[in-house]
């Protein structure tokens, strides 16, 4: 322990103090979090880093529309869905009613009313957690195989979801630049596992 080389009894006492507090079911919950560097800040237009340590803040406390993704880096394809992640922040940048963030969930502790597969697959979930007086958590159900179709499937849902007034027309990104950006990454993912 800590006092072992200073004062072994009070190590004897804290262990004892420990081990009463856990069998009596006093101990405060413990969460798993990453930890980001100290200088992060996040910019819009920009996906936002989310750890469990920042979640109260970042998303709980937040009065934007959120959408965010849970996901697992061992997913297929990991970087090519980061990129569509990007894209739609990228085409949400000049709102500031709204924000796209993502977590970790195999790494940070998942709040119960976001059930995920994430945690423990190869997979993402995706949520939109509306900022107003009244929080809401929907879990998109509109998952597609072909990646390039996310980033409009992902904007749509947030602005049905959304309980904020915005137009969605002028965020759609161009759809043929960005399939062509994200088929060519794609292949990239691909030819690196040969």
């Amino acid at each position: 322990g800590r006092w072992c080389g200073e004062d072994p009894g009070r190590a004897s006492q804290e262990l004892s103090k420990f081990c009463d507090d856990y069998r009596a079911k006093k101990l405060e919950p413990s969460h798993e979090t990453l930890f980001l560097n100290s200088n992060y800040t996040w910019q819009p237009g920009h996906v936002q880093e989310v750890v469990w340590g920042t979640y109260q803040r970042d998303v709980n406390h937040s009065t934007q529309d959120i959408l965010l993704e849970l996901y697992s880096p061992q997913r297929d394809n990991h970087h090519t869905q980061t990129a569509v992640m990007q894209v739609v922040a990228h085409s949400l940048r000049s709102l500031d009613l709204v924000k796209v963030a993502r977590m970790d969930a195999s790494q940070n502790w998942v709040p119960p009313g976001l059930t995920t597969r994430a945690r423990d697959s190869i997979t993402a979930d995706y949520f939109v957690i509306t900022g107003n007086i009244t929080r809401r958590v929907v879990k998109f159900r509109g998952i597609s195989r072909v990646l390039e179709h996310m980033p409009e499937r992902l904007l749509r849902f947030l602005h049905e979801q959304s309980t904020l007034e915005w137009e969605l027309d002028p965020h759609l990104p161009d759809m043929k630049l960005v399939t062509e950006q994200l088929e060519e990454m794609k292949g990239h993912e691909e030819d690196a596992k040969k």
